[in-house]
């Protein structure tokens, strides 16, 4: 009596199981042949060793689904066929799809910062920044306001020509972001704001990044930093002058 009542509970337990799985918050369901296209909330995807081929069979006049995994040919999924007014149909929501996609990308690379790269075809200059390729991203607003103000003052103690006055209203809000890569190994960025609180909040740095195995590590004029390797004394994040780091073997040298 005691084993029937554990199996039972056993079978009671392992239903239950069975229903909580058929209730998933993210559900798959594993497609039967690869002319269904079910949307899946959440799927790893096919592994990238399948090949999907389309062959027409002019016997029967339809077109054969087949999806393959290595040389051999073996089946991934079982084979399925279209008519030709299904294929055509298929082929319609293919390519309706893929417009879309398109003009998606199209919409995420107008939102891309503009860059704008030169090429400079010397091998002197590739080797020594490493690359042979200039590029100039700026980003941000500039914002420019122009007007007239005129003014009259109807007071009798001045001239009748001088009490109105005309003059011009010209105001300027910039906010810009620079950055130049002179190859691989030379950057300049740039950092203005009219409207900044502080003067340090604009950053101008020009910086050269050598190589691992080189002497010279790096060169930065402008707006430097002191990074100290001890939490003693701290470093300062807000010095104008210039930065050197070099390397002697296993020896590292900082300058500022």
């Amino acid at each position: 009596m005691r084993l029937t009542a554990l199996f039972v509970l056993l079978f009671v337990t392992c239903g239950n199981a069975q229903t909580d799985d058929s209730t998933l918050v993210f559900p798959i369901q594993n497609n039967i042949d690869p002319t269904q296209t079910t949307t899946q909330s959440f799927d790893l995807g096919d592994p990238s060793s399948m090949q999907q081929t389309i062959v027409y069979d002019p016997a029967t006049g339809t077109y054969i689904f087949q999806e393959t995994i290595g040389q051999s040919g073996l089946y991934y999924r079982n084979p399925s066929m279209m008519t030709l007014e299904e294929y055509l149909e298929y082929e319609r929501q293919k390519s309706l799809r893929e417009n879309w996609k398109e003009k998606i990308d199209e919409q995420t690379a107008e939102n891309q910062p503009l860059e704008f790269p030169i090429k400079i075809p010397s091998k002197l200059f590739e080797n020594f920044f490493g690359s042979d390729q200039i590029t100039i991203r700026p980003q941000g607003t500039v914002e420019l306001s122009f007007g007239v103000n005129s003014s009259r003052y109807d007071n009798p103690l001045i001239p009748v020509k001088q009490r109105k006055i005309t003059r011009f209203d010209f105001d300027q809000q910039i906010n810009l972001n620079l950055v130049g890569q002179i190859g691989t190994k030379l950057k300049l960025g740039v950092s203005y704001n009219t409207q900044a609180a502080f003067e340090f909040d604009n950053v101008s740095k020009l910086e050269y990044t050598g190589d691992e195995d080189q002497i010279i590590q790096s060169i930065a004029l402008g707006n430097v930093s002191l990074q100290l390797p001890t939490s003693l004394i701290q470093g300062s994040q807000t010095l104008f002058g210039a930065s050197t780091k070099l390397k002697f073997g296993r020896t590292t040298v900082d300058l500022i």
